[in-house]
């Protein structure tokens, strides 16, 4: 089986024709997804900023953000962690359930036709989610090292580089502060704000209902590449867009072969995660008995895109999230012959 093929059967469950208002005025997917994603980010910027900024106050010697000051203390940071968790619920994921109805028909919010539309009915095969967690595993190096590559580029072409490198210092420290983790019972609830909720909600919104749209009109390839491409441009962090264009590309390429919404939250998950755990045994390198030279090299900023090491740790993960993410697909494909 080609691949285009492939592609054409892993969404042929969901091609049954919508019957909602907007299918019936016949407006173009393509014209649908800019509006509703043009539509989220400017409310979750608005409202999700301004409750972040009244929730924190406005105080000298905190973390700049946006020339603001967002100071971030005991005192107002479970406050500020409901904010956002709350952004994420209300702004990006819970509108989707209510814009599917508008091109399904069916107000039955969580109807078998509504999640079909999303992609939630798939069943996917538990080697389909092993392998699929286990190449955004294996590319965090490469990804790390292409976080780098876009800095140093960014500073020959246009000088920007020092501009770059603080705006990674001010996020850092502000996900730093977000995800202060001082015991195991805050890490399991700093990891449901970081891991958990923008999982559901964001892919949801992305590899649910914008890659469902595209794949309306387009082909399976630029649908694939929009998608991730749009996915790591909204998060608006310049320092860090082409590792997550590349994330986002990959959880599109597997929502989109296997037809699975769940594995791409899945893979999300599991992504995030990492990142939190990281942070966790970071901050705790005491007790984790981690060597001060290592945990210099992890918390440095510089980029280095140039040394034997870097070079060779990007390489091999690369070769080895080609070699699992083979074998992802020989996983779907499986089940796709078994009829499943």
């Amino acid at each position: 089986m080609d691949e285009q093929q492939h592609f054409s059967d892993a969404f042929s469950g969901e091609n049954a024709q919508p019957q909602g208002i907007l299918e019936r005025l016949r407006i173009s997917p393509l014209l649908i997804n800019a509006t509703v994603l043009i539509g989220i980010l400017f409310v979750y910027m608005l409202a999700g900023g301004l409750a972040t900024l009244l929730a924190a106050g406005v105080n000298a010697g905190s973390v700049e953000l946006s020339d603001l000051k967002l100071a971030i203390n005991d005192g107002n940071l479970q406050m500020i962690r409901l904010v956002q968790f709350l952004a994420q619920v209300l702004i990006i994921g819970l509108p989707v359930l209510f814009l599917v109805p508008l091109h399904t028909g069916n107000w039955q919010v969580l109807s078998q036709e509504n999640r079909r539309f999303l992609g939630l009915e798939v069943k996917a095969s538990p080697m389909e989610f092993i392998y699929a967690a286990l190449g955004i595993i294996v590319i965090h190096p490469f990804l790390a090292y292409s976080a780098d590559l876009q800095i140093t580029a960014m500073d020959v072409i246009f000088g920007v580089g020092d501009t770059l490198l603080a705006e990674r210092k001010m996020m850092d420290e502000f996900i730093e502060k977000l995800t202060v983790m001082r015991s195991p019972a805050e890490f399991l609830g700093v990891a449901g704000l970081i891991a958990v909720t923008p999982a559901i909600c964001e892919e949801l919104l992305f590899r649910g209902y914008v890659l469902k749209n595209f794949s309306r009109s387009l082909s399976a390839g630029l649908t694939v590449f929009l998608t991730g491409l749009i996915f790591g441009a909204y998060h608006l962090n310049a320092s860090e867009t082409l590792p997550l264009v590349i994330l986002g590309i990959y959880i599109s390429f597997v929502r989109y072969y296997s037809g699975a919404l769940s594995v791409a939250m899945t893979i999300h998950f599991v992504n995030n995660f990492f990142s939190v755990s990281g942070v966790f045994v970071l901050s705790h390198a005491d007790f984790f008995h981690i060597n001060p030279s290592l945990l210099e090299s992890f918390e440095s900023r510089n980029p280095d895109i140039s040394s034997a090491s870097a070079i060779f740790s990007a390489g091999l993960s690369l070769a080895l999230f080609f070699i699992i993410l083979n074998l992802y697909k020989t996983a779907v494909q499986k089940r796709f012959a078994l009829g499943q």
